[in-house]
Order: C-alpha cells, then sequence, then structure tokens
C-alpha cells in the first residue's frame, strides 16, 4: 500500500486510514466482511491478526442476531447509516 497524504484521510474508508492500529483494522475489516458475506479470513490462521478479524466478524454476527430479533436486517441498518453519513456529509458541505 503506498503513503497516504495526511490531508486526504477523509476520502478513504475509515478502516484503512493511517491513524488506525493494525488490529483495529483487522477488528473492523472482519466485522464488515460479515456484512458482505465474505467468511474466509484472509490472514494466517494462527496470527493475531486472524484472531482480530475473527473477533470482528464474531461482533458483527451478534450485531445482526440482536437486529434480526428486532425485525432488521444487519445489511439494511449498515446501508441506513451509511446513507445517513452521506447526507450528513452533503449537509455540512452546503453550509
Amino acid at each position: 500500500m503506498g503513503s497516504i497524504p495526511a490531508n486526504n484521510n477523509k476520502a478513504l474508508p475509515a478502516t484503512q486510514t493511517e491513524d488506525r492500529h493494525l488490529n483495529e483494522k483487522a477488528y473492523y475489516e472482519g466485522y464488515r466482511d460479515f456484512v458482505r458475506g465474505r467468511l474466509e479470513c484472509p490472514y494466517n490462521n494462527d496470527s493475531l491478526l486472524a484472531k482480530e478479524w475473527q473477533r470482528g466478524q464474531n461482533s458483527a454476527y451478534f450485531v445482526n442476531l440482536k437486529l434480526l430479533n428486532n425485525g432488521t436486517l444487519l445489511w439494511a441498518w449498515f446501508k441506513k447509516k451509511q446513507n445517513q453519513r452521506l447526507a450528513n456529509k452533503k449537509i455540512a458541505k452546503a453550509a
């Protein structure tokens, strides 16, 4: 991965900014992968990153389970939150 200019971090997804610790990136990648349906770990199974990735998957699973009990799907909830963030950016840009 090439160097990322410090002033351009806002253009990247939160999981890819340089200010996040590698373990935290793996956690959020696992969470995002569960939402997107990717269930194979991209890391070596015995590594700490694989454990963090699996922890993110587990977290997303239990959030999904809780939302299913409330009648909402995780991907629908995730998409709703993403649309809210985009709307807030448009409002901030307009101001």
